[in-house]
């Protein structure tokens, strides 16, 4: 929160009822990790587990690629090591961005999604339909169905400007 404090425009929502992963969510995604690979180990699917704490920072649409990328350059700044970073402003389906850092103090890895409010609203009006997608033995057709819907949805939201040239920078030494 010391982050989103000092970059204008930011502004955190679902926290800190959201901020971390349901037990629903999280055996789901467990128990999917460990049955696509029946020589998985626990320790190592829960260490593949890197949105068990997640934050989500939303910013006004012409203050979105400033305020990601200060965003960005505090995290590097105060130490925080980035594990991968995915901009899908550019996509058909999902918008936004998510990122995952490593604490330089826990070593734990928690998510941050970067949206805007529109993004943010699609987000939420499609969290069902990528929740049942996901699910153990759902039909490819079904699953195409449900991603279409998705599809759809995000499809009407509007890219903020310079969005999807957003990229992690190189980390500063």
């Amino acid at each position: 929160m010391d982050v989103k404090n000092g970059v204008p425009g930011a502004e955190a929502v679902g926290y800190p009822d959201f901020v971390l992963k349901s037990p629903e969510s999280f055996k789901r995604k467990l128990a999917t990790t460990l049955s696509e690979g029946p020589t998985r180990d626990l320790d190592s699917a829960l260490a593949d587990m890197k949105d068990s704490v997640r934050y989500t920072l939303k910013f006004p649409e012409d203050g979105y690629t400033d305020g990601v990328n200060q965003t960005i350059s505090k995290f590097q700044d105060a130490g925080f090591e980035n594990v991968k970073f995915k901009n899908t402003w550019d996509s058909s389906a999902y918008k936004g961005i998510n990122s995952f850092w490593r604490d330089p103090q826990t070593g734990h890895i928690f998510e941050i999604q970067f949206h805007t409010q529109d993004s943010f609203d699609a987000k939420m009006d499609t969290h069902e339909l990528y929740e049942e997608m996901r699910l153990p033995g759902v039909s490819a057709e079904k699953a195409q169905a449900l991603q279409d819907e998705q599809n759809r949805i995000f499809g009407s939201i509007p890219k903020p400007p310079g969005a999807t040239g957003i990229k992690l920078p190189e980390t500063r030494k």
